[in-house]
Formats: structure tokens, sequence, C-alpha cells
């Protein structure tokens, strides 16, 4: 079966359909905010665009080893970019720039400088599941002039939010 989702504002000329192979749990759509549950009239399905390509998610409850795995395929084949907001312990997964993810917490209410990227390699796990590397980590006025975030204090943190919200990593 196929629902209409019922975004307020989608991009224009885009509509989003839910299909029923990427099972998840307590998604945020990062389109109009609305909760997978008013998407899908509480049923446990993920919104896909029409031409085939995933929404970039906002992950605030544990989030399946299969929607993992659609994410990558979705966008990067063997990683999914996300970002992590380390106040709100939330982060988004998918995008073709970890900037899309970026600018989705953004709009859901984060500060920049909370907002820091990493990569999830969902076959892998424990440590070499993740890493620490991104072009919005680049901010040498908050001591990071590198891609890959240096502070091991953010490192860690960052670490805690994604083994709580993708626990089957195991990290």
């Amino acid at each position: 079966k196929i629902f209409e989702c019922i975004h307020r504002f989608p991009p224009e000329g885009w509509k989003t359909q839910v299909t029923g192979h990427l099972p998840a749990v307590g998604l945020t759509c990062g389109i109009c905010g609305g909760r997978e549950e008013e998407v899908v009239n509480r049923g446990r399905l993920s919104a896909v665009w029409y031409d085939g390509s995933m929404e970039i998610l906002i992950v605030r409850e544990p989030v399946s080893e299969e929607t993992l795995d659609a994410l990558a395929q979705a966008w990067h084949g063997t990683l999914v970019k996300g970002v992590a907001d380390v106040g709100r312990d939330v982060v988004a997964l998918g995008g073709d720039w970890h900037m899309d993810a970026n600018n989705i917490l953004i709009a859901d209410g984060s500060q920049q400088e909370n907002v820091w990227g990493f990569n999830i390699y969902p076959k892998e796990r424990s440590d070499s599941a993740l890493e620490y590397i991104s072009l919005i980590n680049i901010r040498p006025a908050q001591g990071n002039k590198a891609m890959e975030l240096a502070d091991e204090a953010l490192r860690g943190k960052i670490k805690e939010i994604v083994s709580k919200l993708v626990p089957h990593l195991g990290l």
C-alpha cells in the first residue's frame, strides 16, 4: 500500500509516498516535522521521495538496522552521513552532504555551534562503524581546524548519542 504523506510544505514539484519496506521507530519528518505516526496513520513505515531517494531523517528514538541500511543504499551505498546536536541529543541521518542534514536540524531548532558531522558505516560494528569527519566540522573559531573532529569530549558525546539512537552498531 502507498499512503500520501500529510506534509504541509513539501518542496515545489515533489510529493512523498510511504512504503512498507523501511521499518522505523519514532522518526520525525525532515520536511514538516510531523511524527511518523501522523504521516502514516500510526503505521510503522518510513517516507521516501517519489524520485526514489530517501529523505533525511531526524532521529530521536532508536532506529532499526533495516532503516539505516535503507539510508545507506538511498544515498552513498556503504555509509550514512549524519549530524548530531550535542545539546539536544538528536541526530539527522541521510543526505548527499552533511550540510543537508545540518540544515534540517537547524530548521528543527538546533544551534549551529552544537551541530557536528559524522559518518556511519552500517555494516561495521564498534568503533570502526563511526568516524568524525565532515566539512561542517571545520570551525577554527570553535577550536577545530580540520574536517576530523579533534575534541575528544565532543567525540565522546557524539558517540554516546549515536550509540543510543543506533544501538545495533555496538559503539
